[in-house]
């Protein structure tokens, strides 16, 4: 505490308080003035120097810049404390791409919920598809029955899925939702309808987030179905034609295990951890069998197999698998460590 009040009565220019006569001079001091007496002693008869004495404005100058860092220094101070027990909780703006900032699947699943119903409809209940699509549509009032419909006929809209998604601005985007659509013809009763046909058909829904919530704001409109792309996929490591060989084997009692049994743990390598299919499927015939070149004591592979699934009927489907090397005194052998879906 004394020196933090010293080094205040040196930075503003504050006159030092005497001692009192007859207190006892403290160690720091003793020591000064034994230093002084010193210098004294041992200063020449005359000073090299004329000593200036300082004018009355360049005194106040002295003044107003230290009680100006005294003011800086008790101001930075109290900022610290205050940022000690109020921290800035304000949020961290972040420059996120506009399609991060949009709610997409929110969006979606309000776009699905749409075109289903938008795409359904019964002229015996047209009330029924009103209220449907009131739920989400911030566009204005839906007309009974109707919201572009001439109110004939009858067909049913399911099994929506999202093909595409076009985001504008963080508020707004165009939602495509593939249907599969069953058509209805009139019976020979009346109200009586039978199925016709059945197509698929795509469908852009519009998404406006109103007061935090996405709401369609415009008619939806068919498109056509996007077709999908090709994948560009790295180049693929040469086969290890002669491990490929050595292990086929190896890899078909694998999957006759990863098939019928729940526990694979016989068939792989110490460590993995990959459950089977409990009887969901039986192998018929590896098809395909491919170890990848490499180095190391691990190695990529890629098989085909042939499922035979309950109904008699048989599936063919690709995997990708990693092979690493496992040791048992003077042997070496190579086990299936992991599997994943393949790219084919």
């Amino acid at each position: 505490m004394e020196s933090f009040k010293s080094f205040f009565v040196k930075l503003l220019n504050l006159p030092v308080p005497e001692k009192k006569e007859g207190s006892p001079p403290d160690a720091a001091n003793a020591w000064q003035a034994a230093s002084a007496a010193t210098r004294a002693a041992e200063a020449p008869s005359s000073t090299p120097w004329t000593p200036m004495e300082t004018t009355r404005k360049q005194r106040a100058w002295t003044m107003l810049i230290r009680w100006g860092a005294a003011a800086v220094i008790v101001l930075l101070c109290l900022l610290g404390i205050r940022q000690l027990f109020r921290p800035d909780t304000r949020p961290v703006e972040q420059n996120l791409p506009v399609a991060l900032q949009f709610p997409q699947a929110a969006a979606q699943g309000i776009a699905s919920r749409f075109a289903t119903a938008y795409y359904s409809w019964d002229e015996t209940t047209p009330d029924s598809r009103a209220k449907a699509l009131s739920a989400d549509y911030a566009g204005g009032s839906v007309e009974s029955g109707r919201f572009g419909w001439n109110g004939k006929g009858k067909q049913t809209a399911s099994q929506p899925y999202v093909v595409g998604l076009d985001v504008r601005s963080p508020t707004e985007a165009s939602v495509t939702v593939g249907l599969s659509i069953t058509v209805y013809k009139a019976g020979a009763k009346a109200g009586e309808w039978q199925p016709d046909s059945y197509e698929k058909r795509a469908v852009a829904v519009p998404i406006v987030i109103t007061e935090g919530r996405p709401t369609v704001t415009g008619t939806p409109s068919l498109v056509a179905i996007p077709q999908p792309g090709q994948p560009t996929l790295p180049p693929q490591p040469g086969e290890d034609t002669t491990l490929s060989q050595q292990t086929k084997d190896y890899a078909t009692s694998f999957f006759q295990t990863y098939g019928t049994k729940a526990d694979t743990s016989a068939v792989t390598a110490p460590g993995a951890s990959i459950p089977g299919l409990e009887g969901a499927a039986e192998l018929e015939q590896l098809t395909r069998w491919v170890v990848r070149t490499g180095s190391g004591d691990e190695r990529p592979a890629e098989a085909t197999v042939r499922w035979k699934v309950p109904g008699g009927a048989t599936l063919d489907q690709s995997y990708k698998l990693t092979l690493t090397k496992v040791s048992a005194g003077q042997t070496d052998r190579w086990q299936i460590i992991g599997l994943s879906v393949g790219t084919n």
